[in-house]
């Protein structure tokens, strides 16, 4: 127990053994409801710790945390007010150098801290539906939800320092400015952000008019079987794809402002088979399909939904659909193998997007 203030308990706390491995710290407890007001955490040189470094050569050391929670009494119940973090960390930049000669090492001394802020308790964001690897990092999660103008224009509790528009400013009129606008996400969004894209692969490509979808035959999920492993498989066990529709949905006053997206998701996706005349066509009519549902979804929030329970029921609607039309078209088509079905098809896509995938395909060494 420390010495107690303002009607609170004061308690401070450490580790009995292996300090690395846990925090130390202070916590202030109201004597009255028992509720916790506030916590600081602290470890010196963790063991254990949030971070990786960039590249698999580098290495961190020193790594200190401090963290400090606040909370206050929001009606019935104790919400966390503001989150106050820092970080210290030693980072080891380890090159190869030409030549046989030892590896070059640069240390840097990175230490940065920051401020999370609770607020408007009883009117919570609306999260993007979607549905991506719970394993993905936050950069990661951030690249794919794409840049939301009418969400940020009506969001004012974050208010920019001189400072920082003065940044902003810079960046901008340098062509700098990552993620502040419309077309900037998923590959292009980390392509943009880093110069080694291998760093953060990204499995997501959103559907667009002026391109055409091709496989990435270098993820493992892509690779081609040998005749002889074909010729001994089941035919749908050879390929699977998977489209996804992405819904961001922002709450203006009483009115909702919708935004979606057809995302390919070559991360569930897989495809074993060797490409042929119509491959191309077949995939991107698959692609092309997702997205006419997707238009049609919009149009539904837009003219019928007033509730978020319309929303979802209006989406999860839109992704059984777009399941059943997709379903019958592979059933149809056989993989593009048959022409009449695939020709048909594509004479529906034509007619409602005016893309002709087969004329592409047919042509696509100057297209794709």
């Amino acid at each position: 127990m420390e010495p107690g203030e303002n009607g609170m308990y004061h308690i401070g706390f450490q580790p009995i053994e292996d300090i690395r491995n846990h925090f130390s710290g202070d916590m202030w407890i109201d004597r009255t409801t028992f509720d916790l007001v506030k916590i600081d955490l602290a470890i010196t040189d963790a063991a254990r710790h949030p971070f990786v470094p960039i590249f698999r050569a580098d290495r961190l050391s020193n790594v200190d945390l401090q963290i400090s929670l606040t909370f206050k009494n929001v009606g019935s119940s104790n919400n966390p007010d503001h989150i106050n973090f820092r970080y210290q960390v030693n980072y080891s930049s380890i090159r190869n150098n030409p030549g046989g000669m030892d590896p070059s090492i640069i240390q840097r001394e990175i230490a940065t801290h920051g401020v999370l802020y609770f607020y408007d308790y009883d009117d919570p964001f609306i999260i993007p539906r979607f549905e991506y690897d719970a394993n993905y990092d936050d950069y990661r999660k951030m690249s794919i939800i794409p840049f939301n103008k009418v969400f940020w224009d009506n969001n004012n509790t974050m208010i920019l320092t001189g400072k920082q528009k003065e940044n902003l400013g810079f960046f901008a009129s340098n062509g700098l400015l990552i993620n502040f606008k419309e077309g900037k996400y998923g590959k292009e969004f980390l392509s943009l952000t880093h110069y080694d894209s291998s760093l953060y692969e990204n499995y997501y490509t959103f559907w667009d008019s002026s391109k055409r979808f091709s496989l990435n035959r270098s993820l493992a999920r892509n690779r081609i079987y040998t005749p002889k492993k074909i010729n001994g498989s089941i035919l749908t066990n050879l390929y699977n794809l998977e489209v996804q529709l992405l819904l961001d949905v922002t709450r203006v006053g009483p009115e909702f402002s919708f935004k979606s997206y057809t995302v390919f998701d070559e991360n569930k996706s897989s495809f074993h088979l060797p490409e042929e005349p119509n491959t191309m066509a077949f995939l991107n009519i698959f692609f092309d399909l997702c997205e006419i549902e997707r238009r049609k979804m919009e149009h539904a929030l837009y003219t019928t939904a007033n509730a978020m329970e319309q929303i979802d029921s209006i989406y999860q609607g839109t992704r059984e659909s777009m399941k059943i039309l997709t379903a019958k078209y592979l059933k149809e088509v056989k993989l593009g193998k048959s022409k009449s079905a695939l020709e048909k098809w594509n004479a529906y896509v034509l007619e409602r997007l005016d893309i002709n995938n087969v004329k592409l395909s047919a042509d696509r060494e100057d297209k794709f």
